[in-house]
């Protein structure tokens, strides 16, 4: 009884609020001895964010109470805010109870939950914790029994909780480990009861495998009374003990190799751990792995005081995710799993590139490439990161490149005319796998482009003009190319009355249409000997000429006369105008040879 009383102190409640009654049971004689010491202060929180407080319960045969639920809760349609506490797996709404041989419900305690009474004991590694969680009006009271244990016996029982939800009213249990036949329930009463055989919902009553791991038992009201029992219900352990490890370490994202690394820090009081090792965050596996720690590897603590696993069996192509768990008794048993780390690729294969086409408008050159990251199962896909593109003069690539730099794929820059230049390409992924350079790309060459010196002048010539006629003597004079270099000449017009041609390095004039006037634009273009062209154009104007009417007298005109008679003659049946357009029109005169004959 003392060293229970030093347990009490030990948790460092505030001296205030109502005081804790502790009951323990003397199993020899029966004898129940109570004590009663100082509560936690109501609404105290937690030693840790997550972690419940500590009921400071230890040994066997104990009970301890009341401590608050934290909100209104109704059991059976009656209000309750307070439990009680056994270390033989009941809790009570009344009062403590320290009974340890269980029995069925209808002949078992009023207003008590039983998640598992048999006869258990709290050993060192043991603890209850109580825990309210969530916000008005949704929030839950979590009761744990962590590492628990058979009375008399080495065998562990494991861990499971109670929870009692605000505003629905309903009561889960829910079993995290059993670790052994006992534990799942051939010698336990799990159910509740109210007052009286009426308010009784009876799970199991010593059956063999009425439980087992990740399983939760739910109680509902029905609304009219009662509660309906699932057996099967969702499964949402939340851990307050304070003894999940943190979420593993990954020794990068990604892994060149089939050997991967994880860290951990140490939990408090742990001696051993377990490393579960998946290719999915499935809490319930499939595991590939599951290493013990110290048994299957040392426990080896880098500079930051974390532990590290090295795992050798990665396969390409997969993600692994790794969890841990610690044990308090060398693993014996182990706490609730932590989170699993955020994964690590295995990436065994080399990405691909294909090799770099160049393309070249005026002095610009633009080299494009592209690489791909093969994907499961050819390959791992951690995704291609970047092309490493080289461009050189050199299609060797003996010397230092030009340009060396990373891309998306392709790059611009301007060229020197008269030179080639060819590219290489190589791709790296995420996880830093590099592919071979690809071949040497085509040459692409940037024309010389011949220059033009001064503008072509407009030229004018008359309609009707003689042809051939020189419109520039020697082009020459407008283009020039690098030295030595020969330069060839053609030449357009945007109107085909007037036909031009280059003959050598003079633009002549070749043919106009009879009677044509108006412009025409003329294109001359300069080419280098590698094909690089200038272009220039001047206009072409044909000037109109005023051409002499046109008779239509095919034949002398005879007609007859008679003295005082007059002849009417339509002149434009006589003569026409060739300038289409004239302005001026005809003006016509008529003359008499006869004086006979009057005009």
């Amino acid at each position: 009884m003392i060293a229970l009383i030093a347990a009490f102190a030990s948790v460092g409640w505030a001296q205030t609020g109502k005081p804790i009654t502790v009951q323990t049971r003397d199993k020899a004689t029966g004898k129940v001895t109570t004590q009663t010491v100082a509560a936690p202060q109501p609404g105290r929180t937690a030693d840790a964010p997550g972690v419940g407080v500590d009921t400071g319960l230890s040994g066997d045969d104990v009970a301890a109470g009341p401590f608050p639920i934290g909100f209104d809760f109704y059991f059976y349609d009656r209000p309750v805010t307070q439990i009680y506490v056994s270390s033989n797996g009941l809790i009570s709404f009344d009062q403590g109870n320290t009974q340890y041989s269980n029995v069925p419900l209808a002949q078992a305690f009023d207003n008590t939950l039983y998640p598992f009474w048999d006869d258990l004991y709290i050993g060192a590694n043991g603890t209850i914790r109580y825990l309210t969680v969530g916000t008005a009006p949704n929030r839950q009271l979590i009761v744990q029994a962590n590492n628990m244990g058979f009375y008399g016996s080495d065998l562990p029982m494991g861990t499971f909780e109670t929870i009692l939800y605000e505003g629905s009213d309903r009561i889960k249990f829910q079993y995290r480990f059993l670790e052994n036949d006992r534990a799942k329930g051939n010698d336990a009463t799990v159910g509740i009861r109210g007052v009286g055989t009426g308010e009784v919902v009876e799970s199991s009553y010593n059956l063999a495998d009425a439980l087992h791991d990740q399983q939760a038992i739910r109680f509902s009201p029905t609304g009219s009374g009662g509660y309906t029992l699932d057996r099967n219900a969702a499964y949402d352990f939340r851990d307050i003990s304070g003894l999940t490890s943190g979420a593993p370490l990954d020794d990068g994202l990604y892994s060149l190799s089939s050997y991967l690394t994880f860290r951990f820090p140490p939990t408090s009081g742990a001696n051993a751990y377990r490393l579960d090792i998946a290719t999915s965050t499935n809490p319930d596996g499939p595991f590939v792995a599951q290493i013990r720690l110290p048994s299957d590897v040392l426990l080896v603590a880098n500079a930051n005081g974390e532990y590290t696993v090295d795992f050798s069996g990665g396969q390409n192509g997969k993600t692994y995710f790794a969890r841990v768990a610690a044990s308090l008794n060398g693993g014996a048993t182990y706490e609730n799993p932590s989170a699993f780390s955020n994964g690590i690729l295995v990436d065994l294969t080399n990405p691909t590139v294909q090799t770099p086409t160049g393309a070249v408008v005026n002095n610009t050159v633009t080299f494009t490439a592209s690489g791909t990251d093969p994907a499961p199962p050819t390959g791992a896909a951690s995704g291609l990161a970047f092309v490493q593109l080289q461009i050189s003069t050199d299609p060797s690539f003996a010397g230092t490149p030009l340009y060396d730099f990373q891309t998306g794929g392709s790059y611009t820059f301007t060229g020197q005319p008269g030179v080639t230049y060819y590219a290489r390409a190589k791709s790296s992924d995420y996880a830093g796998r590099t592919s071979p350079f690809s071949a040497v790309s085509a040459g692409v060459t940037i024309r010389r482009v011949p220059t033009l010196v001064q503008p072509l002048p407009d030229r004018s010539v008359a309609e009707d003009s003689a042809v051939p006629a020189t419109l520039v003597a020697d082009l020459r004079s407008y283009f020039t190319g690098a030295p030595s270099e020969v330069l060839s000449f053609s030449a357009v017009r945007s109107n085909f009355n007037a036909q031009i041609d280059v003959v050598g390095t003079e633009l002549r004039l070749t043919g106009l249409t009879h009677d044509f006037n108006g412009t025409s634009t003329v294109s001359v273009t300069a080419t280098g000997t590698d094909g690089g062209q200038t272009t220039a154009s001047f206009t072409l104007t044909v000037t109109p000429v005023n051409d002499p009417p046109v008779s239509l007298f095919l034949s002398p005109y005879v007609a007859p006369l008679r003295t005082g008679a007059t002849v009417t003659l339509n002149a434009a049946d006589l003569f026409y105008d060739p300038d289409t357009g004239d302005a001026t029109g005809l003006t016509i005169t008529a003359t008499s040879a006869s004086a006979a004959v009057a005009t």
